[in-house]
C-alpha cells in the first residue's frame, strides 16, 4: 500500500514540477553568466509558486477522490487513508525536489545529495521506525512518510537563504520570470512524459501480442540494462551548471571541451560495465533474478548495446536544455516515442520479446543520434576523439578473452573475476595513452563540488 501510494505521488510529482527542476538548474547559471542577478529571486519564487499552486490542487483531487481511486482502480478500500496522508506529501516533496535544483545550480553538490537523498531518506527510515517501535496502526505510516517529507522540506528550502547568496540578490519583482519559466518548462514535462512512456511501450505491447510470461522474462533484462545509465546520471549535476554559464559566456571553446572531456568518461566508465554484460548476461540474470531468466540473455544483450551506444555520445538531451531548445527535446522524445510504436508493433510478430529489444535499443540510438546532429548544427561541438576507439578495443577484447577462458558460476567468484578485469582495464588505459592533460578537468569541477580527486588524477597518469 505504501508502495502504490508513493507511485501515485510521484507520478503527481511528475506534472506539478512540470520540468521546473532542470530550467531551475539551467537558468540560475546562465543569469549568473549574463550577470542577471536579481532575476534568479523571480526565477526561484516562480519555480515555487508555479509548482506549488499545481501540486495543492493534485493534492485536493487526490484527497477528495481518494476513496473513488482507491476501489475504482485498485480495488483495495484499505488505499483511502494512505492516498489522503500521501496527497499532503505530494506539496513538501515538491519542496524537496526544487531546493535540491537549487543547490545543483550552484554547484552546492553536498548539499543537493544531502536534500535529495541521504537526509530524505534518513527521515523516512525514522519515522517509519518510530510507528514500528510504538506499535502504531499501519496507516500511521502514511503520516511518517509526510511529517519526513515535511521536516526536510521545510529544511532544504530554509537552506536556500543560509547556503546560496540568493539573499543578497535585489528582488526584481518576485514573479517577473513566470511567464519566461513556464513557457521554458512545459514542454520538459512533456518530453520526459514521453521519454519515461518510451519504456513503458515495451510491456505494453508484449503483453498485447504474446503473453504475461514473455512480459516477465523481458523484465528481468530491462533493469539490469539500466544500470548503463547510473554513469550518464551522476555526472549531469556536476557538468550542467558549468556548460550553462560557458553557453551564457558566449565561451564555445570551453563547451565544446567540457562537453567533450565529460563523455568521454561517461563512455570510459560505461564500457567495462556494457562488456561484462554483455558477455557474461547468464551470470547477472543467475544473480538477480534466478536460473528461470536465462533465456533472457539475447534480450538483455540487444538493450544493453542500445543503453552503451545512446550513453556513447554524451548528455545530449542536457546539452539542449543548455541551449534553451526544450521544445526540440519534446519534438525529438514524441518522435521516438511514434518510432517506438511502430517498430514494436512490426517486430514483435515476428521476433517476440527479441523484436522489441531490437525497437528499444533502435529508439534510443535514433534518439540520441538525432540530438547530438542537432547540437552539431546548432554551435558546431561534437564529442568524439581518437581516445573512443582504444577504450572500446581494449574493454570489450578484454571481456572476450576473459569469456573464452572462463564463466563465473557463483557471485563471489564472478564479482572476484570482473574486479581483476576493472583492475587490469585502468591500468591498460594507463599504459595505451587513453588519458592526456584535458580529463583534468572532470576532476576539477568534481572537486570544487564534492572531493579532493585532482591530485589522485595527476599521481596516476604520471
Amino acid at each position: 500500500m505504501i508502495s502504490t501510494s508513493l507511485a501515485v505521488m510521484v507520478m503527481a510529482s511528475r506534472i506539478a514540477l512540470m520540468g521546473l527542476t532542470n530550467s531551475v538548474s539551467r537558468q540560475i547559471p546562465f543569469y549568473i553568466g549574463k550577470g542577471k542577478h536579481a532575476n534568479v529571486r523571480s526565477l526561484i519564487f516562480s519555480a515555487y509558486f508555479i509548482s506549488t499552486l499545481i501540486a495543492s490542487v493534485l493534492a485536493f483531487l487526490l484527497y477528495r477522490y481518494s476513496d473513488l481511486i482507491a476501489v475504482s482502480v485498485f480495488k483495495n478500500e484499505q488505499l483511502i487513508p494512505f492516498f489522503r496522508y500521501f496527497s499532503f506529501t505530494l506539496v513538501v516533496y515538491i519542496f524537496i525536489e526544487l531546493s535540491a535544483s537549487v543547490f545543483k545550480a550552484y554547484k552546492k553538490m553536498v548539499y543537493y545529495v544531502l536534500v535529495k537523498d541521504l537526509l530524505r531518506f534518513a527521515a523516512i527510515f525514522l519515522a517509519v521506525l518510530a510507528v514500528t517501535v510504538l506499535n502504531g496502526p499501519v496507516r500511521y505510516l502514511g503520516l511518517a512518510y509526510l511529517g519526513a517529507h515535511l521536516a526536510i522540506g521545510l529544511l532544504g528550502t530554509s537552506g536556500l537563504f543560509t547556503l546560496t547568496p540568493i539573499s543578497t540578490y535585489k528582488s526584481s519583482g518576485l514573479f517577473k520570470e513566470f511567464s519566461t519559466l513556464f513557457s521554458f518548462s512545459w514542454p520538459l514535462m512533456m518530453a520526459s512524459i514521453a521519454y519515461m512512456l518510451l519504456y513503458k511501450v515495451d510491456i505494453l505491447m508484449i503483453g498485447y501480442f504474446l503473453n504475461q510470461s514473455e512480459v516477465g522474462i523481458y523484465n528481468a533484462a530491462v533493469p539490469i540494462a539500466q544500470l548503463l545509465t547510473i554513469i550518464i546520471s551522476s555526472f549531469t549535476p556536476f557538468l550542467l551548471p558549468s556548460m550553462t554559464e560557458y553557453y551564457a559566456g558566449s565561451d564555445i571553446t570551453n563547451l565544446d571541451k567540457t562537453f567533450s572531456i565529460s563523455t568521454k568518461w561517461i563512455f570510459l566508465l560505461t564500457i567495462p560495465l556494457f562488456s561484462l554484460i554483455f558477455f557474461f548476461p547468464e551470470f547477472f540474470l543467475v544473480v538477480i533474478f534466478g536460473k528461470q531468466f536465462v533465456e533472457a540473455a539475447p534480450v538483455l544483450r540487444i538493450i544493453s548495446l542500445g543503453f552503451l551506444l545512446a550513453s556513447s555520445v554524451g548528455p545530449t538531451g542536457n546539452l539542449l536544455i543548455v541551449l534553451g531548445r526544450t521544445r526540440l527535446m519534446l519534438l525529438n522524445n514524441t518522435a521516438i516515442f511514434l518510432l517506438n510504436i511502430i517498430l514494436n508493433y512490426l517486430l514483435i510478430p515476428l521476433y517476440g520479446i527479441i523484436g522489441s529489444a531490437i525497437a528499444s535499443a533502435v529508439s534510443l540510438i535514433t534518439l540520441n543520434a538525432l540530438t547530438l546532429i542537432e547540437i552539431y548544427r546548432i554551435v558546431e561541438i561534437q564529442p568524439f576523439t581518437r581516445y573512443f576507439i582504444k577504450i572500446c578495443m581494449l574493454s570489450i577484447g578484454l571481456a572476450a578473452i576473459m569469456r573464452m577462458v572462463f564463466t563465473p558460476q557463483s557471485f563471489l567468484i564472478g564479482a572476484a573475476y570482473f574486479m581483476f578485469y576493472g583492475g587490469v582495464f585502468m591500468l591498460g588505459l594507463k599504459y595505451t595513452g587513453c588519458f592526456d592533460e584535458n580529463d583534468q578537468i572532470v576532476f576539477v569541477e568534481i572537486e570544487k563540488r564534492m572531493m579532493n580527486v585532482k591530485d589522485w588524477f595527476d599521481g596516476f597518469i604520471h
